[in-house]
């Protein structure tokens, strides 16, 4: 896998260190933390007791976070310019995955790819469909899901400040530092990872959980999240682009973990397993052909 990300890299390196300054590796790494901790920290510097019990799915506490990670995100960019070489702007946002070239076909491989990856999921929700999927309540759900404050936080402002902080600002800043490209796919997951442990104290305070069981939640939570962060960061990287891993995450959040215990007492459940089957074997197949970086001209890879 590191060497697949790695031999394609051309002058892309080159080009990254004459815009941004390298930390070197610890600088670069520590850099990453502070990102990391910046986020973190965010979400709990409202003092407000009252606040502090309710669930984090309750409008106040999701008003609080949005405005949080809001901020993060405008100062996590604030930081990337402080140390960029060219303070041209557009040079600046094209490193983080903000340009035109190549991004209709980064909006939609990316997503037809992780679309793959969950062929299983799909054909449960094919037999089992949610009720938007009819033309009647579509518009009526859409109107609806456009009110709702969690909607927005799961499907637009949480996926996209976290792949603005820890893709689009930590990853040029990771490579600058002199970390190879095969190696930053897998560092950037981890602070991603690690990123989520906080939620134990969710677990722990707020829903009751034993501290064993919350360990427990709090871990399977960091392995999945550093697997998507893995794969995020290698979107990023073959596409260029920021749009690549936003929707593929504003996908998965919408998806979900895969509902296997449904499996067994399906009654399509041949042509389900065969899905999940088929699923992982093409997302293994198209994988790196799908993200050819020199389809979406991308400035990392050459």
């Amino acid at each position: 896998f590191i060497k697949g990300c790695v031999m394609e890299t051309g002058v892309g390196g080159e080009d990254v260190h004459s815009v941004f300054y390298s930390g070197g590796v610890v600088g670069s790494i520590l850099s990453g933390a502070l990102l990391t901790g910046g986020f973190v920290g965010s979400l709990y510097l409202w003092r407000d007791p009252e606040i502090a019990k309710l669930p984090r799915d309750h409008p106040s506490v999701i008003q609080r976070r949005i405005v949080s990670v809001t901020a993060v995100s405008v100062l996590s960019t604030l930081y990337l310019f402080m140390l960029s070489k060219d303070k041209s702007f557009i040079t600046v946002f094209e490193w983080m995955g903000i340009r035109f070239d190549g991004l209709i076909l980064a909006s939609i491989i990316p997503l037809l790819l992780t679309a793959v990856l969950f062929l299983g999921p799909l054909a449960l929700l094919y037999f089992d469909p949610p009720s938007w999927v009819s033309p009647q309540h579509f518009t009526p759900v859409l109107l609806e899901s456009l009110q709702d404050l969690t909607w927005w936080r799961n499907y637009i402002v949480g996926p996209l400040s976290e792949e603005w902080v820890f893709r689009s600002c930590m990853i040029p800043l990771l490579i600058c530092g002199g970390i190879p490209w095969g190696y930053v796919v897998f560092l950037s997951p981890l602070y991603f990872g690690v990123a989520h442990l906080h939620h134990i104290i969710q677990h722990l305070h707020k829903q009751g959980r034993e501290l064993r069981q919350a360990w427990l939640e709090a871990l399977f939570q960091l392995f999945y999240t550093t697997v998507f962060g893995l794969y995020s960061a290698f979107l990023f990287l073959r596409t260029g682009h920021i749009v690549a891993p936003f929707l593929a995450h504003a996908f998965c959040n919408y998806m979900g973990f895969p509902q296997v215990d449904e499996i067994p007492d399906h009654p399509h459940k041949n042509l389900i397993i065969a899905a999940f089957i088929g699923g992982m074997i093409g997302f293994a197949v198209l994988l790196f052909p799908a993200t050819t970086p020199s389809v979406y001209n991308s400035l990392f890879m050459h």
